[in-house]
C-alpha cells in the first residue's frame, strides 16, 4: 500500500506540500521560460509517481498561478498534464487563505 505522504521523500528537491488531500508544488524562478520547462518536469514528475501509484489527479481541481510576473508573461505559460490544459488562475484557495497572481 503507497501513502501520498511517500511522494515527497520519492521526489527529491521539488518543493511539495502536502494537506488532506491536497498537494502543493511550489515552483521559483525569475524567468518565466525557465520556471515553465521546471514546472513542466516537476508535473511530469508528480504525475508519474502518481500512475505508478495506482492514483491520478484531480485534473478539473488542478491549476496554477504565476506571482509577480507581467500579463505577457502570464499569458506565455501553458501547463499540461496529459494533452490536458491545467489552470492558469489569478486567484486560488489553499489552506483556507486566498493567493492572489499579484503577491509579491
Amino acid at each position: 500500500m503507497s501513502y501520498v505522504n511517500n511522494i515527497v521523500s520519492n521526489l527529491r528537491n521539488t518543493s511539495i506540500k502536502l494537506f488532506a488531500n491536497d498537494t502543493d508544488m511550489i515552483i521559483f524562478n525569475h524567468i518565466v521560460k525557465v520556471l515553465q520547462d521546471n514546472a513542466i518536469d516537476k508535473i511530469l514528475l508528480v504525475n508519474s509517481w502518481f500512475v505508478a501509484n495506482n492514483l491520478s489527479p484531480s485534473l478539473h481541481k488542478t491549476c496554477y498561478t504565476v506571482f509577480s510576473a507581467s500579463e505577457a508573461d502570464k499569458e506565455k505559460t501553458n501547463l499540461k498534464i496529459e494533452n490536458v490544459i491545467i489552470d492558469n488562475v489569478y486567484c486560488t484557495k489553499y489552506l483556507g487563505i486566498f493567493s492572489a497572481y499579484s503577491l509579491s
